[in-house]
């Protein structure tokens, strides 16, 4: 059974790259998504770029009338979510088409996990990898928190 899972995507001022990012997004192989795009402080270059998406009845737009920031973006799109799982996608990231089914497969694996996550590859004028740290919930905080 597929199961529902939530994109909050923060925009500002990303008219260059937030329509590659949402066909990424569109592509998923785990097909059961709720994107919700929240276009902060009314920019409407933005919108019109986010615009081609709400064909899709899985995407949605929301235009916050003042600039409110990333942060407050970010927990508006979060206090949004009613389904278990929420990712939260910023607007010039790409994904790989198995990206959602590969970190909802590690969640259900690994239920004391309060987060998933994985590697980073960048592109562009910066070319290299980001291997997050990964270990247990008890390995985690250790390493944060060391003796």
């Amino acid at each position: 059974m597929a199961e529902l899972i939530s994109v909050g995507v923060p925009v500002y001022r990303g008219e260059a790259f937030v329509a590659e990012t949402l066909q990424s997004i569109k592509q998923q192989t785990h097909q059961e998504l709720d994107v919700l795009i929240s276009v902060d402080g009314n920019d409407a270059a933005s919108a019109v770029a986010c615009e081609p998406f709400l064909r899709d009845t899985r995407f949605r737009l929301v235009i916050q009338e003042h600039h409110i920031g990333w942060f407050e973006n970010a927990n508006f799109l979060m206090a949004q979510n009613a389904t278990a799982f929420w990712c939260l996608h910023p607007q010039d990231d790409l994904l790989s088409p198995t990206y959602i089914e590969v970190l909802l497969e590690h969640a259900r694996a690994n239920r004391d996990a309060a987060v998933t996550y994985c590697d980073i590859k960048a592109f562009g004028r910066t070319r290299n990898h980001i291997a997050p740290t990964l270990g247990d919930r008890d390995t985690r905080a250790a390493r944060a928190n060391p003796a």
